[in-house]
């Protein structure tokens, strides 16, 4: 679905939300005269839709450890996305011959298939994994879509003017606030989201440089501490005009956990022996990092958009040697010169699944979620990748071969039955 298209179907509903959440329009800090959600979001997504089929190169540090974690390549497209280059990972952190070292990466989504790669130095062979979207990986790697505000919701799949379509309600703060000398509308999501991880968004638009976010906040869904549960937080947004636009050169990147616990001079046991409702009253949260802030650096030369980009483009094209686990199949195999695999063999399928770990997208192993298993093949008429259409004929190739071999046994059997008789 399109900016465009998922703004139309929020209109739907809007009125509704508008008169539940606020007026129709209010003042600013300035006495100006603030205009309502429809329009505001109305101009988000026919921005967002100016910079469709974008790329560019990024650079995302950590000041903490003072190392540049990633520099990659990304591009983005229709619901597609690539990433890929050079990236930091920390070995024996906190132990003996603890150090940082470079791996090579890519994550790449053409639509149906996701392929993700890993070139360690400390292996023998490079990594690759064939599944379903998981968009766990992408979130996990700040991008120009972070800075665009495309994490809003926690799939990461979403454009700004679709996450607010799909929230629950939503409110226009009655004053705007100033963000670097630029005044911001404030918008308030609701339940944005499904299943357990739900979100409410706070977004902060500028209307004077084609309604970018300069920050966004996440905060979990959670009806009895509403806008206390911060999780993450993209903010110190930095704009500049390329080729007409504004986009977004630097930001910076935050992830917390929320803990509640007693205010002060009181002890956990009081707390509870108030009960749910007045105990809640004696509580206070506070933020704790996940992970420390990450910066991220777009290249302003790099930045192209509104170029349609091959689907080719968002995927691998794995080495010559390349150990693979296929999620659909739950098959390994190593890649063969011309991209075909070698063959099927039981020691790299049992290597494969021992070190499944190896291949998953960072952000997934950081949150602690193990692999999925077996996963639902594409779609009927997706156009798979040429190493799963063969393999998928190699198994088909192989069953019939073994249904022919289990019947010329049981032929066997029989005639040797009647020849004892």
């Amino acid at each position: 679905m399109t900016s465009k298209e998922a703004t139309n179907a929020f209109f739907c509903g809007l009125a509704a939300s508008i008169v539940v959440c606020g007026p129709h329009w209010s003042a600013n800090a300035a006495g100006q005269t603030q205009p309502d959600l429809t329009r505001i979001i109305t101009e988000i997504a026919a921005h967002e839709d100016v910079v469709e089929h974008r790329r560019s190169k990024l650079k995302v540090t950590i000041p903490e450890f003072n190392v540049v974690w990633y520099e990659a390549d990304w591009r983005y497209s229709e619901g597609r996305e690539y990433v890929g280059g050079m990236r930091q990972s920390l070995m024996n952190a906190g132990q003996e011959g603890e150090a940082w070292i470079w791996q090579k990466y890519a994550y790449a989504f053409d639509g149906q298939v996701m392929h993700t790669y890993i070139n360690d130095p400390r292996k023998p062979r490079d990594a690759g994994r064939i599944s379903g979207l998981e968009p766990d990986g992408f979130v996990g790697c700040p991008t120009l879509n972070t800075l665009l505000g495309w994490g809003i919701h926690m799939s990461g799949r979403l454009s700004v003017s679709q996450g607010l379509s799909q929230a629950e309600s939503l409110r226009l703060h009655d004053v705007t606030d100033l963000i670097d000398g630029h005044q911001c509308y404030v918008i308030d999501a609701q339940g944005v989201g499904k299943g357990e991880m739900r979100f409410d968004v706070r977004v902060w638009i500028d209307p004077e440089r084609d309604y970018r976010i300069l920050k966004i906040e996440h905060y979990i869904s959670d009806p009895e501490a509403r806008w206390k549960r911060l999780y993450r937080r993209v903010d110190n947004i930095k704009l500049q005009e390329v080729n007409g636009a504004w986009m977004p050169v630097s930001g910076e990147f935050h992830a917390f956990n929320a803990v509640e616990e007693p205010e002060e001079g009181l002890t956990v046991e009081e707390v509870l022996a108030m009960g749910p409702e007045e105990g809640r009253k004696h509580t206070r949260w506070r933020l704790e990092p996940i992970v420390p802030t990450r910066v991220i650096e777009i290249d302003p030369e790099s930045i192209v958009f509104g170029k349609e980009i091959p689907v080719e483009e968002f995927r691998v094209n794995w080495p010559v040697g390349t150990d693979i686990w296929d999620d659909f199949l739950q098959v390994a195999y190593k890649i063969g010169a011309g991209g075909d695999k070698g063959g099927v063999d039981a020691f790299l399928q049992k290597q494969a699944a021992e070190s499944i770990g190896d291949v998953v997208p960072p952000a997934t192993a950081d949150a602690g979620i193990a692999p999925k298993g077996k996963q639902s093949a594409p779609p009927a008429g997706a156009d798979a990748p040429a190493e799963t259409r063969r393999t998928q004929r190699l198994w088909v190739i192989v069953l019939m071969f073994g249904a022919l071999a289990t019947s010329l046994i049981a032929l066997l059997i029989c005639i040797l039955a009647r020849a004892r008789k």
